[in-house]
């Protein structure tokens, strides 16, 4: 499969008035210290690293990766809503309201169910899962999904 071609910007930083290499070597190597690439907007850079990019590179993805492992543990992008990285917790990107499942165990064990945390439901903190209603199935809980979208990077 054939991929399309991508037209990148250069530029060369001008050299100072008078400028003079020693040699052929060193004019190349000039040249390539003052090349600038651009590329199209369309294109975000990607940081691995098992640590939080800095504030300069919040416009950037995070492949956050394990630090013993090396693996990737997610994608995340800088949220400016809730200030923190954060990946969309439903695998289509919206919250499944018509869904519900049948959860085994208390309803203290809900709040941690699928990722979820003890607390107030937000966009960003609480359970991912409520119990819906007084629906039981013998020892089951029926279950929904909360307000909650997004899986924190922490």
């Amino acid at each position: 499969m054939a991929s399309a071609d991508i037209i990148l910007r250069t530029a060369v930083r001008p050299f100072p008035p008078g400028y003079c290499p020693s040699s052929q070597q060193q004019f190349a190597d000039d040249v390539a210290a003052s090349l600038e690439v651009f590329f199209p907007i369309a294109y975000t850079p990607v940081i691995k690293s098992p640590n939080q990019p800095t504030v300069e590179q919040r416009s950037y993805t995070w492949n956050k990766v394990d630090a013993t492992t090396g693996q990737s543990v997610g994608y995340f992008e800088w949220n400016i809503v809730v200030g923190a990285w954060t990946r969309n917790h439903w695998p289509l990107g919206v919250i499944p309201t018509g869904e519900r499942r049948l959860f085994d165990g208390t309803a203290l064990a809900l709040e941690t169910y699928d990722g979820g945390e003890p607390g107030t439901i937000s966009q960003s903190t609480g359970p991912f899962w409520v119990q819906d209603g007084v629906l039981v199935v013998g020892s089951l809980l029926v279950i929904k999904p909360t307000a909650r979208i997004w899986d924190r990077a922490t």
